[in-house]
């Protein structure tokens, strides 16, 4: 159903900023879905500490793309 959807794209939404927050630590204070994650100042390791929580949480990227992100956004 459509809230089924809807409620498991948030759900979705919520754990990447869960991910980023844990990573990303008091610069995520002010994290929202169109953060740009290059702006954060972020080193090239937490970067990929983020990718890999997404990963190992998905296991896949294809729930990014469900999620409505792009590559330049959490």
């Amino acid at each position: 159903s459509d809230q089924r959807e809807a409620s498991a794209r948030q759900a979705t939404k919520d754990r990447v900023l869960e991910i980023v927050r844990g990573v990303a630590k008091v610069r995520a204070k002010s994290l929202t879905l169109d953060t740009d994650i290059a702006g954060m100042g972020l080193d090239s390791l937490e970067r990929m500490e983020i990718v890999a929580g997404r990963l190992a949480t998905f296991k896949s990227s294809c729930c990014f793309a469900a999620a409505g992100e792009d590559r330049s956004t959490v």
